[in-house]
């Protein structure tokens, strides 16, 4: 195992002087091969991420304040992925990406007791991220969104985009349904 805080220190240090493109595998805590393995969706990489760092990881989903999409929570054992509840499926799946780039990258983290009690803890610190670590996070979300792309196809991202005929019709166009 790589020392983790001496590493993304010096990375992220590095990267904020640097246009070099970001490395999937810096951020993975074994080979891509293997966490990407049996993997189908961000679902199936959240608790495989989760499995492999012996930190479950639990996602929630939950009617978030206008502005705010996702955050993210460290609990006595676990960790939680909160999402919006009322978004399209798709961007739902980016905002678990997103939130899981940002435990990837070892970002500061809330911690909290009782998820119940502690969420409006976690909502009001969630927008506190620097610009450096939401554009970290992002380049993260789509690069393990576009792993999953490429091993499993499109539609590990969109085959529950929505029961709208409009957005069915579009998958049906686009060969995702």
């Amino acid at each position: 195992m790589k020392n983790w805080g001496k590493f993304l220190l010096s990375r992220a240090l590095e990267k904020l002087h640097s246009d070099e493109p970001l490395n999937l595998d810096d951020y993975l805590p074994v080979d891509r091969n293997q966490v990407f393995t049996s993997v189908a969706s961000i679902d199936d990489l959240i608790e495989e991420i989760g499995r492999l760092r012996g930190r479950p990881i639990k996602m929630i989903q939950w009617d978030l304040p206008p502005d705010l999409y996702g955050a993210r929570a460290a609990g006595k054992s676990v960790d939680y992925i909160i999402y919006e509840r009322n978004t399209a499926a798709v961007h739902q799946e980016h905002i678990k990406a997103h939130e899981l780039g940002h435990i990837l990258a070892n970002h500061d983290i809330i911690p909290i007791g009782e998820i119940e009690e502690d969420l409006a803890v976690v909502l009001m610190r969630a927008s506190q991220g620097s610009g450096y670590d939401e554009r970290e996070a992002e380049a993260l979300a789509e690069a393990l969104q576009s792993e999953i792309i490429r091993r499993v196809g499109l539609q590990a991202l969109t085959k529950q985009v929505s029961t709208s005929p409009v957005w069915s019709d579009i998958a049906r166009g686009l060969a995702i349904d």
